[in-house]
């Protein structure tokens, strides 16, 4: 006999299928005092973009020479990799520079032109192109660091570290060609120069993308990248979240959380002064989760001593646990620290995980639980831990460098080499585990609790009161430590209700059902992982129990009374208490007893 043999011939009176309808049933009330953040499973945006090739190889042919030479890989680059190149005049010869021609492009877009260079025996280098029309010059001092003669419609120019400058032009076209042309000058609005032999500059990473501003830089080979990224998206108040797997794009069904708050009141913001710095800079170049240049590259520098940024005097040390959770890309550094407490690794009450992006994963953790790093598109990883500090003044949030991968005295203090990671969304709460991102602008922010349920008429044309069976197919992405309802049935008090639920401690199925307050059934059954799908059965009748998870054999009980009630609560108890703080995929109710033979089979699989 097959699984399917025993799925019983009645149909479900109630069949809630949120994760291929990715709407509310129009009996469902819902309600949410605040915006929240998910993943609609649709909408990408554009994320690195350099449309040259052999962006910082400017001894390939790409790059035409005319009156000067490349020495490659012969200077150390503002990454701390040598991998900058040297221009070198020809003696004699009429300098004219570097040109990259040809570029195809789009008539009438906005492009970025960008460069890092560095004088060596020259100070002024023209960042020129030809877009549709005659050489449009852009003049740069790199040797104090200014800006000359513009004829762009604009130019920033940044200062890299270690004499190097990030210097950039903004245009819109005229045609459909592009040429990038790097030209050393002896003067602000000078021209073509007889060469002295000796190197004029230190170039590294040029770059051609389509937007209004710069972002971080990409570097490229023999093919040029444009990136995408799954964008977070933020629902109004009131509006029922539908999540999705960002990578895969998976329906996850509907997003029920409970009330939490974020800590933290910069959350995107790392250039704010209420993150201390110490040895490190930070650049809001990057586009981040949510597709706006909101993320920061993180550069550790090249002093000696620690290189962090963090948020201090967070909170008194209680106790009480909380999670830290940080966005984090690979940039050159291999390893990125985030620690809960302020004191140095060699002083009592320290606690810390390494994230390694070598292998996407923890190569060390020190006195805290860590949370399964999760990816959510485009090289992107949501990390974090709990910790539930008590020995100490005060706590933070620390965001550090590490030239090791694991935790040990001396890995936190050596001499910077200018290695860099990207950050985004940074979050605090005094929760066991993380919930969906909660941005902060200058104060803490609170996402109030997603409600949804069905009462009145809109609950009793399905319900049967003697008698019936829920069946819930849901995923959580943290191991708990308290009750939470994938749905309840009750009179909008715990005190009469049949709770379909995950169990107090661990990831166990759990039905609990009361009536005038005392307790009439209260088991487990079954367990699952963090983050794994699980299904869940529940059945009741006088005298008559069952619960079965992930079709395992059903556990029952022969003793209890059947409450009176009148709503269902999706994915939380009576007034959004005891949030699943997960997704329902579907909820189906039988109005009869399944047979635990029954209740098996529609958990299976």
């Amino acid at each position: 006999m097959s699984v399917k043999d025993l799925y019983p011939a009645i149909r479900p009176s109630l069949n809630l299928d949120f994760a291929n309808t990715k709407a509310l049933d129009p009996r469902i009330t819902f309600s949410r005092a605040s915006t929240g953040t998910y993943y609609d499973g649709v909408t990408h945006a554009k994320a690195e973009e350099n449309l040259l090739t052999y962006s910082q190889d400017f001894d390939n042919a790409v790059w035409l020479k005319s009156g000067t030479t490349v020495t490659a890989n012969n200077s150390v680059a503002p990454n701390g990799t040598t991998t900058a190149d040297d221009l070198v005049d020809t003696n004699g010869a009429t300098i004219a520079g570097l040109t990259y021609s040809n570029l195809a492009i789009q008539s009438g877009k906005t492009y970025v032109y960008s460069l890092y260079a560095k004088a060596v025996n020259k100070s002024w280098l023209d960042l020129r192109f030809f877009a549709g029309g005659g050489g449009v010059s852009n003049y740069f001092d790199l040797t104090n660091g200014v800006a000359g003669t513009i004829n762009a419609t604009s130019a920033t120019i940044t200062d890299a570290g270690n004499g190097w400058y990030r210097i950039s032009v903004l245009l819109t076209s005229t045609g459909t060609s592009f040429n990038a042309v790097i030209a050393p000058r002896t003067s602000d609005g000078g021209s073509t120069y007889t060469g002295d032999g000796t190197t004029s500059f230190s170039i590294w990473g040029a770059q051609v993308e389509q937007r209004s501003s710069v972002t971080a830089y990409t570097a490229t080979t023999s093919q040029p990248i444009t990136n995408y990224i799954p964008v977070l998206q933020t629902a109004a108040a009131g509006e029922a979240r539908f999540d999705h797997d960002p990578v895969t794009g998976e329906s996850k069904g509907l997003l029920i959380e409970g009330q939490l708050t974020n800590l933290l009141t910069y959350s995107e913001d790392f250039s704010n002064a209420a993150w201390v710095k110490t040895n490190a800079t930070v650049t809001n170049d990057v586009i981040g989760p949510d597709g706006t240049l909101s993320g920061f590259t993180l550069n550790e520098g090249t002093a000696g001593g620690y290189h962090n940024i963090q948020a201090i005097n967070l909170f008194s040390a209680d106790g009480n646990t909380r999670a830290w959770t940080l966005y984090v890309k690979k940039g050159s550094a291999d390893y990125i620290c985030i620690s809960s407490y302020q004191l140095d690794y060699n002083s009592t009450g320290s606690r810390k995980i390494i994230f390694d992006f070598t292998t996407n994963s923890y190569s060390s953790i020190d006195g805290v639980t860590a949370i399964d790093p999760v990816h959510v598109g485009n090289g992107w990883y949501r990390i974090g831990f709990t910790d539930n500090l008590n020995n100490a003044s005060y706590d933070s949030f620390r965001i550090e460098f590490t030239n090791s991968n694991t935790i040990g005295s001396g890995v936190f203090s050596y001499g910077g080499t200018g290695r860099d990671v990207y950050i985004w969304g940074a979050q605090l709460e005094a929760s066991a585990f993380p919930t969906s991102y909660i941005a902060t602008s200058g104060s803490q922010a609170t996402r109030v609790a997603d409600i949804a349920s069905m009462t009145g008429t809109n609950f009793s044309e399905w319900y049967r009161q003697d008698e019936g069976s829920v069946v819930v197919d849901g995923q959580v992405a943290d191991t708990g430590g308290s009750t939470r309802r994938w749905a309840s049935i009750n009179d909008g008090t715990v005190n009469n209700s049949i709770q379909a639920a995950i169990g107090f401690t661990g990831l166990t199925a759990y039905l609990e059902v009361r009536s005038n307050i005392t307790v009439q059934a209260a088991f487990t059954n079954g367990s699952f992982t963090a983050g794994a799908e699980v299904k869940t059965g529940i059945a009741y009748k006088v005298n008559d129990f069952a619960i079965s998870a992930n079709g395992v054999s059903a556990g029952t009980d022969t003793d209890g009374l059947v409450p009176v009630v009148d709503r269902l609560s999706i994915g939380t108890h009576a007034a959004g208490a005891s949030a699943i703080n997960g997704t329902i995929k579907r909820l189906a109710y039988y109005p009869l007893r399944l047979t635990n033979a029954q209740l098996q089979a529609l958990t299976e699989g």
